[in-house]
């Protein structure tokens, strides 16, 4: 009976992780998502320009950043970063 009990304990150890790791992904798919909304909203970026601004949103403090600018702190942003 202790065996079945610690094997039940096992399963569901191991259940809450790949609960854990699939609620982790969910959320940064989510957050790409937001990132390439704003950045779709950033004016005079062209589409290249757009790839290559979500590239460079390699860190959550970045993209943290990145949220809070206006669009048009974006754009300069990107334009800097582009230079």
């Amino acid at each position: 009976m202790g065996r079945i009990s610690l094997s039940i304990d096992s399963i569901a150890t191991e259940f809450r992780g790949v609960h854990n790791l699939l609620a982790k992904r969910d959320k940064e798919r989510e957050q790409q998502s937001y990132m390439w909304d704003a950045i779709k909203e950033t004016p005079n970026l062209d589409e290249r320009a757009r790839y290559e601004a979500l590239s460079l949103l390699n860190t959550n403090t970045k993209k943290d950043a990145f949220l809070k600018m206006s669009p048009q702190e974006r754009s300069n942003w990107i334009s800097y970063n582009l230079e």
